[in-house]
Formats: structure tokens, sequence, C-alpha cells
């Protein structure tokens, strides 16, 4: 379990329970929390961003990358979740219920919720 490798960052908490939790980065960043459950979280990575909460519950989470973003929250239930990216954009929520979530790319004046 890879906690927080980065520089200029605040992880507060990562919490996992039942979970394969393989790497989260932070550069520049402040990471609130990433909580899983049940899940295998592969990848959350943050440069110059606010990332405020990851939940997973029952869950595979592949990635999660902000690039100069706040990402409010990625919430995730029975859910697959292969990649989340957001560049220049701020992103308020990502919640997936009992769905297959692909890809979604969230680029400047560009907000795709799902």
């Amino acid at each position: 379990m890879k906690a927080c490798a980065g520089t200029q960052t605040t992880l507060t908490s990562v919490n996992c329970t039942q979970t394969t939790l393989t790497s989260v980065n932070c550069t520049q960043t402040t990471l609130t929390s990433v909580t899983c459950t049940q899940t295998t979280l592969t990848s959350v990575t943050c440069t110059q961003t606010t990332l405020t909460s990851v939940t997973c519950t029952q869950t595979t989470l592949t990635s999660v990358t902000c690039t100069q973003t706040t990402l409010t929250s990625v919430t995730c239930t029975q859910t697959t979740l292969t990649s989340v990216t957001c560049t220049q954009t701020t992103p308020t929520s990502v919640n997936c219920t009992q769905l297959q979530f692909r890809k979604k790319r969230l680029k400047k004046s560009l907000c795709i919720r799902g």
C-alpha cells in the first residue's frame, strides 16, 4: 500500500477494508479522503489538484487522474469505474450505482457528470 508518494501534498486519510489499494500519488495537492470497502483501487493521481473524497463500495476503481482540477467527490457502489480524467476542470460529483462507468474525460468548459 503506497499511501502518498509526492511533493507539497497534504494527505488526510486513506482507509481500506478488504481492499487492494495499489497507489495514491499526490503532487502539489490536498487529498482529503480515499475510502475503500471490498474494493480494488488501482490508482489515484493528483497534480495541482484538490481531491476531496473518493469512496468505493464493492467496486473496481481503476484510475482517477486530476490535473489543475478540483474534484469534489467520486462515489461508486457495485460499479466498475475505469477512469475519471480531469484537466483544467471543476467536476463537482461523479456518482455510479450498479452500472458500468467506462471512461469520462472532463476538459475545460466541459463537465460530464455520470
